[in-house]
């Protein structure tokens, strides 16, 4: 897997995608907390639409609602073809 900034995804959505949190998403208090976090559905998930809520679930199994805002990219597969 390799990481893509949110900017440079060239997919249309991130739903079922596992993303990167910005650290600025976390209090302080958990500050090394995993920083994935598994899309799951939302407006904010279509990269072409204005919505910005996404919903999904950490690692641990929590699962929330964030905001595009708060990913700051993409684990995509690696292409040996790039």
């Amino acid at each position: 897997m390799k990481f893509q900034k949110l900017h440079q995804f060239k997919g249309d959505s991130i739903e079922g995608e596992t993303v990167l949190l910005y650290q600025r998403f976390f209090k302080p208090e958990h500050k090394n907390t995993e920083m994935l976090f598994k899309c799951t559905g939302g407006f904010g998930c279509g990269l072409h639409l204005r919505g910005t809520a996404v919903y999904g679930s950490f690692p641990d199994g929590e699962h929330c609602r964030i905001s595009i805002h708060d990913i700051e990219g993409v684990l995509v597969k690696g292409d040996n073809n790039e």
